[in-house]
């Protein structure tokens, strides 16, 4: 679960740095 939460997190800041 903890790799699980860390990679989602890991997922959303490298769409965020996509979309900036």
């Amino acid at each position: 679960i903890m790799l699980e939460s860390t990679s989602y997190e890991m997922f959303l800041n490298w769409i965020k740095k996509k979309m900036m």
